[in-house]
């Protein structure tokens, strides 16, 4: 059986050592000739064997970190299209479903392009374009076969772009409507705090020496020596104090909202009044965990990023 040269990364929160308890596990793999079928069922049998293993949903396995071609014959699929099926020699088959509203993106992560110029050429668009910043610089490599030398390839983008140079940080406190919806809740935890976190880190990257390679976890931030130098140990305490109750807020909705059959998600458009979601966290948690306290949780992190970005 002729076997492929492959590199398979992984990426995201597990890397960072941020993850909550419903985060999705991250990850690519990338070869050095044209991507077949028989690479396709390979990968969807890891991808199920991630769900199982880890107790997710199969929607909860990401693999599209890399560069996006125009995929027109995925426009017009709606719900009822909503069904892939992974047949085996043998005659057996796993079904595949998700959410109609995710199942673009996760046809696309099969179907999408693989070959290593083209990551490559994703991670560069995400420096050119400055987006995607807070999936960037932690990297671990699971297996590599081939002859590239991913991180150091990265490190050079990184070398040659400034992503956070003229980035507009949004640090205003957020505020929920009477009358609002999960995927409000949603953008405020993830678009509004914890990518403006790791927007931070990228930043304070150019600035001081945060690692010795180009992948780095949380870990090597909170005891940094440049840092300390920076800032003083004083207000890196309280920073990871703050992030920290970020992280035990946002997973004590998303348990909540998950036990209740409710994806905290931004494309989750089921409405809610402030009673109503304090009914259900303080009959979880207590009277001390209400939505107040979690939109709190989250403006008292991006409180502590603007004290940060005004001593530099």
């Amino acid at each position: 059986m002729h076997c492929t040269d492959a590199l398979m990364a992984e990426f995201g929160s597990f890397v960072k050592n941020t993850e909550r308890i419903f985060s999705d596990i991250d990850f690519t793999i990338c070869y050095d000739e044209h991507k077949t079928e028989n690479y396709e069922c390979a990968e969807e049998i890891i991808d199920y064997t991630l769900a199982e293993i880890f107790g997710f949903s199969i929607d909860h396995v990401h693999g599209n970190f890399q560069h996006y071609p125009e995929i027109s014959e995925f426009n017009s699929l709606t719900e009822k299209d909503n069904h892939y099926r992974l047949i085996f020699d043998e005659g057996n088959f796993v079904d595949y479903k998700c959410g109609p509203e995710t199942l673009i993106e996760n046809l696309t992560n099969i179907k999408n392009v693989r070959d290593y110029e083209s990551l490559i050429t994703g991670y560069e668009e995400k420096y050119k374009k400055k987006i995607n910043i807070d999936c960037l610089y932690s990297i671990e490599i699971l297996e590599n076969t081939t002859e590239h030398d991913f991180l150091f390839d990265l490190s050079k983008l990184e070398e040659k772009y400034d992503i956070c140079e003229g980035y507009q940080f949004k640090l205003n406190d957020s505020k929920l409507y009477e009358n609002f919806s999960i995927s409000d809740v949603k953008r405020i935890l993830k678009h509004d705090g914890i990518v403006e976190f790791y927007t931070f880190i990228a930043k304070l990257r150019k600035i001081v020496h945060l690692s010795d390679s180009y992948s780095m976890n949380m870990n090597m931030l909170w005891n940094n020596e440049s840092l300390i130098y920076l800032f003083g140990m004083e207000y890196l305490t309280r920073l990871k104090e703050s992030f920290i109750s970020f992280i035990f807020y946002w997973n004590r909705i998303e348990l909540s909202l998950h036990s209740r059959g409710i994806a905290l998600s931004t494309r989750c458009c089921k409405k809610f009044l402030f009673d109503e979601m304090n009914q259900i966290l303080n009959s979880d948690w207590g009277k001390t965990t209400n939505i107040e306290t979690i939109i709190l949780s989250k403006n008292k992190l991006t409180q502590m990023i603007q004290e940060g970005l005004e001593k530099l």
